[in-house]
């Protein structure tokens, strides 16, 4: 009996479905085999069903729970994307495509993804066989629009939504928006104005930053992305977002920003970054955080390390 639970100590990890279900049939055959042997007397018997009971309900937390329990804390996965305007033709229109950079340690494969401009709505784009992968830590994936999806020289907007599994199974969403201005309809990458994660479902895109923080404050897991200005109304824009367990802030006067998140073990991550001059006083900064495991800053697309 023991060799089996080590067997499906081993199999549980590596084992796949089919050796899985072949560990339990044969510990219900060896059961099987110990309750109708005429060797063994009615005292032992008894004894070894017991035993065998218990070891029976170890085996299938080994089977069975140990996967659900390594799926459940794994890092939750992180996605970033921007358009990249490949040119303009002669009518004054422009091409473009997505890039999708994975800012996490988990590998993502886009299961679903929508776009919509000014003359497609939530058009639904086909993945490959398989969906498409991005691979963890800085994977880059280019994802093509359709052809009827085109640039002019207006200002427009444009909307991408994906869907995603987590480690755990459920379905995960990320939002980008796009403000683009008839200045911007050239060869080149812009960044999102406007960017959201969520479980199952796209959040409004027209919820305030304050307002998605705290529609996202019950997450143990999330991101947040924004784009923002140093200056507003004449005066340094600086931007505060908080709630119990977390707080932003940025503050373009002072060229600091802070991140701080309190974990599950009572540990307050503190990041600490600055900002760096810009051409036209535009920066992106994006936040995740893990109640069980930590959290990150992103400043103009730059992790910044926590001060040790």
């Amino acid at each position: 009996m023991s060799l089996v639970i080590a067997a499906a100590a081993f199999g549980g990890v590596i084992g796949t479905a089919a050796v899985r279900i072949c560990l339990v049939l044969a510990y219900v055959v060896g059961t099987v085999s110990v309750v109708t042997s005429p060797s063994v007397s009615g005292q032992r018997k008894a004894s070894k069903i017991w035993r065998g009971t218990a070891a029976g309900f170890v085996l299938v937390v080994l089977l069975f729970g140990f996967d659900r329990w390594i799926e459940g804390h794994r890092e939750r996965p992180h996605v970033a994307a921007t358009l990249v305007i490949d040119g303009v033709n002669g009518k004054g229109e422009a091409s473009f495509h997505f890039e999708v950079r994975n800012i996490s340690a988990s590998a993502v494969t886009l299961s679903r993804v929508f776009v919509t401009t000014p003359d497609v709505s939530d058009a639904k784009l086909e993945p490959p066989p398989g969906g498409w992968f991005v691979a963890p830590n800085g994977g880059v994936l280019n994802i093509p629009t359709p052809a009827q999806a085109v640039l002019k020289s207006e200002t427009q907007k444009v909307d991408l939504s994906m869907f995603y599994a987590a480690p755990a199974g459920s379905d995960l969403s990320s939002s980008f928006g796009f403000l683009i201005q008839p200045s911007d309809v050239r060869a080149q990458t812009v960044t999102p104005t406007f960017a959201a994660e969520a479980d199952g479902a796209v959040i409004d895109q027209d919820a305030g930053m304050t307002r998605l923080l705290s529609a996202m404050s019950q997450q143990s897991q999330g991101s947040l992305f924004f784009v923002f200005p140093e200056m507003a109304k004449g005066e340094a824009n600086v931007i505060r977002l908080s709630d119990t367990r977390k707080n932003l802030v940025v503050d373009p006067a002072s060229r600091n920003i802070v991140w701080r998140v309190t974990l599950d073990s009572g540990q307050t991550i503190s990041i600490t970054g600055f900002l760096q001059q810009s051409a036209k006083g535009l920066h992106s900064v994006a936040v995740t955080w893990d109640y069980s495991h930590g959290a990150t800053l992103y400043i103009d697309g730059m992790e910044i390390k926590p001060r040790s």
